[in-house]
């Protein structure tokens, strides 16, 4: 795992990348994508939790990635899109094509930035709204608690 002061440098990188930086067309995160991921790495480090990688995200948009410490087919991410989206995954790799509930997706409710220029996403009725702070909370327990459970 990487401290947030590694983190903060591989996120400051993310802006310097150029349209199609991954030869299929992928916009590089833009003020939105980069901003919501701050607040991401700021609330890790009032928690002291650290991650793997910071990554541009195919999608549009910038994320912290974590891969789990014990188990290495433990996998969570919180992707902040351009269009201002943030959406939260957790995956057990080993278990995806046996057991699809086996991966969790949800939206995190108090990311917006209002910049002016888009409008977040909305979740549809039905669909895993969570905070940060409870998003952060799940990610903790299924990386580093859930795996001696």
């Amino acid at each position: 795992m990487e401290s947030i002061s590694v983190l903060r440098e591989q996120l400051a990188e993310l802006s310097t990348l150029e349209k199609d930086w991954d030869s299929y067309g992928a916009e590089p995160p833009n003020a939105i994508a980069i901003e919501n991921t701050r607040k991401v790495l700021d609330r890790m480090e009032h928690h002291n939790l650290e991650a793997s990688r910071v990554l541009p995200d195919a999608c549009n948009g910038a994320g912290v990635v974590w891969v789990g410490t014990f188990d290495k087919n433990r996998y969570a991410d919180i992707a902040c899109g351009n269009d201002g989206s943030v959406v939260a995954l957790t995956s057990d790799q080993s278990k995806i094509l046996s057991e699809p509930s086996s991966m969790r997706m949800w939206y995190v409710s108090d990311m917006h930035v209002d910049d002016g220029q888009c409008d977040e996403p909305s979740p549809s009725p039905g669909d895993l709204v969570l905070t940060l702070e409870e998003t952060l909370e799940q990610i903790r327990y299924f990386i580093w608690v859930d795996y001696n459970a």
